[in-house]
């Protein structure tokens, strides 16, 4: 039997995390439920997000350049003018500062959850068991959402006819396994992401520089060039921004990049997004600087297709950030890592509607999504107690629908701490189950009023599988894992060529084993 829980309503307030899908206060949000077969008793979902201290929004960096006027655009705008050859914005822009040249040292480094002092102290003092970033949390939140909407197709209802025979589902990267460490700090689980042990490609390089290009003058960012980085001084380096977000018993670290008093939430992330023959291939990204963005619409050298494949890849994980950090959306720069093409803003409720269907659906989503992980949390935790443990995450079989997740759980020793390292004897694998039901029938879950009821009948238990097929799933999800780069891929040169011969360019005769960015490989798929 489903018992009824209590429906999700914000926290009311005076700050924006309180009101993310634009309700008003006096609005229900649609209920949902949560039925746990062998795996304990049945809990309300959660009351949303809240902030532990109000963050001073007016110190947060702000666009310069005059590109506060993309915030207010539908539409994607050029930095120059393919018709008419005359730039909406700064020249200056145009030519991207390359790593080599950028003193990055200058920027702040990035801390990991496990190491956040300031972080794990306030889920002490908000009695919370788990931190993280947003970074290394949505990669896991993903998968959850994927299990209990059944893999939801996105909204392509906004594009072009030329999208129309494009797949609905995301890519197969974003349904890749994942991995995450959830390390034992004192009574407290920080989630630190498993990173792959080679260099960071240039997009990952290039978008904490191109962050700063964004929101400085060009004499202010000219002082991070290495050539004049040494007469910057400490007091004039810039800080991080950061909102603590409650949820259950998360506290979750979210960036704020960037601020405008206009936004209905103040506060936006930013993005940076390579064209689409340099995602597939960064390692050689000099070789298709050819390839550049001049159309609006259109399947090939356009924004559109850009926008489209963002939808299927990253824009997921986007909108969890945007949703945990309280923020209004996120602006995008277009770019093939030699030039700039131009901007967009995508507002959350944009992102909803992509995405989810709208935001009511897309709030109930996101809090159920948060739920599940936690019931996976605390269950492991319970298993393996005041141990450090790695843990796996993803399908086995590369289908949709109904296939459980497979969680593989391996405690941390000093023996396996690199990524390619042997799984140990506790090895254990769960198997996650989510069948959604909406008013009571079991269907592909939507919502479409707040009278709609989303309820989730999970399965959550040790799976009886032998040693030999334990360690070929592990050495499967392990290699797969897209946020670990064990694994090359030899394919995207040809998807490459083929795009370049779409766009009129020369093909490549170079047929290098190479590796894509891990959210957009496989975009056929």
């Amino acid at each position: 039997m489903v018992t009824k829980a209590q429906g999700i309503e914000e926290e009311q307030g005076t700050h924006p995390i309180g009101q993310m899908d634009g309700t008003t206060s006096s609005q229900r949000l649609p209920p949902c439920h949560m039925r746990r077969t062998r795996s304990g008793r049945i809990r309300s979902c959660v009351k949303g997000l809240s902030e532990t201290e109000p963050l001073k929004e007016e110190l947060v960096p702000r666009l310069a350049h005059g590109l506060d006027s993309v915030l207010f655009e539908s539409e994607p705008q050029f930095l120059k003018d393919p018709s008419t050859g005359a730039y909406n914005f700064d020249p200056w822009l145009k030519n991207i500062c390359q790593p080599e040249d950028f003193d990055y040292d200058v920027l702040p480094a990035y801390m990991i959850a496990s190491e956040d002092k300031a972080l794990l102290d306030a889920a002490r003092k908000h009695d919370k068991k788990y931190v993280s970033s947003t970074s290394s949390f949505t990669g896991i939140l993903a998968k959850m959402y994927l299990l209990i909407s059944h893999h939801k197709p996105i909204d392509k209802s906004s594009f072009s006819a030329s999208f129309e025979t494009q797949p609905s589902f995301l890519t197969s990267s974003s349904r890749a396994p994942t991995s995450v460490i959830l390390r034992h700090v004192n009574g407290t689980y920080a989630i630190d992401s498993e990173k792959s042990n080679k260099e960071w490609n240039i997009l990952q390089i290039l978008g904490k520089s191109m962050e700063k290009m964004l929101t400085a003058a060009p004499e202010e960012f000219d002082l991070c060039r290495k050539e004049n980085s040494h007469k910057l001084t400490e007091e004039m380096k810039d800080k991080d921004y950061h909102r603590f977000a409650k949820v259950e018993q998360f506290l979750l670290r979210a960036q704020i990049d960037c601020y405008h008093p206009d936004l209905p939430h103040k506060t936006f992330d930013l993005k940076t997004r390579a064209t689409l023959a340099v995602r597939m291939n960064p390692a050689t990204c000099k070789e298709n600087l050819d390839y550049k963005l001049n159309l609006l619409r259109g399947d090939i050298l356009s924004f559109e297709r850009e926008d489209f494949d963002m939808l299927r890849s990253a824009m997921l994980k986007y909108s969890f950030q945007v949703r945990i950090g309280g923020m209004d959306g996120v602006f995008v720069c277009y770019h093939n890592t030699d030039e700039v093409f131009g901007f967009q803003y995508l507002p959350l409720t944009k992102m909803d509607q992509q995405l989810f269907g709208n935001s009511l659906f897309a709030q109930q989503a996101f809090a159920l999504s948060v739920k599940v992980c936690q019931m996976v949390f605390d269950r492991v935790t319970k298993d393996f107690p005041g141990q450090s443990l790695r843990i796996t995450i993803g399908q086995q079989k590369p289908i949709f629908q109904f296939e459980p997740l497979a969680i593989l759980v391996d405690p941390i020793t000093e023996l396996n701490t690199a990524i390619d390292s042997p799984p140990s004897p506790n090895l254990t694998q769960y198997d996650l189950s989510c069948i959604s039901r909406i008013n009571r029938s079991y269907v592909t879950p939507t919502i479409t009023s707040p009278a709609d009821e989303w309820s989730l009948d999970c399965t959550f238990h040790k799976a009886n599988v032998s040693r030999g097929s334990l360690l070929r799933t592990y050495k499967y999800m392990r290699e797969n894992a897209a946020n670990l780069g064990l694994q090359e891929n030899n394919t995207n040169q040809r998807f490459i060529n083929e795009v370049r011969e779409m766009a009129g360019l020369p093909k490549h005769q170079r047929q290098s084993t190479i590796t894509a960015s891990p959210e957009d490989e496989k975009l056929r798929d």
